[in-house]
């Protein structure tokens, strides 16, 4: 457990993931782990709804930023972070993969069986942020517990 900059209890867990769509399973019991304890209203339906949030992120990573191209140098490293006392789980995602504009991303059709990801993690997370950086690509997202 750390202290952050308001000197709250953060519980953090770190990630370094190949970029591999049967790694992204590795978040669930991780997230399981770190969310244990923090929240008594936390139910099962929210807790699988995060899950799939933070699954979707992994795999647009994986599809879009990565284009599906396995090799070694292609990673995601994800940070999970509670903070105890705002009960607030908040999650850094980065990959060095191509960067996009989020801004050009339209809402899909509603007969479309792709293209939901983004608007599923908007629809889900309470704050959902994206950064292209110098080395790639920074998702920041926050849900209330």
């Amino acid at each position: 457990m750390i202290q952050n900059q308001l000197n709250a209890e953060v519980d953090t867990v770190r990630l370094d993931l190949p970029a591999i769509q049967k790694y992204a399973s590795i978040l669930s019991p991780s997230l399981e782990a770190i969310l244990d304890g923090v929240s008594d209203s936390l139910g099962e339906k929210i807790l699988h709804r995060i899950q799939l949030a933070l699954y979707e992120a992994c795999t647009n990573i994986i599809k879009h930023a990565y284009k599906g191209k396995q090799h070694p140098d292609n990673r995601i490293e994800i940070i999970l972070a509670v903070e105890k006392d705002t009960k607030q789980l908040m999650v850094d995602i980065y990959d060095t993969g191509e960067s996009f504009d989020i801004a050009k991303i339209q809402p899909p059709e509603n007969k479309q069986e792709h293209g939901w990801g983004l608007f599923l993690i908007k629809g889900i997370m309470d704050k959902v942020a994206y950064t292209p950086t110098e080395n790639g690509n920074h998702w920041h997202l926050v849900k209330k517990l």
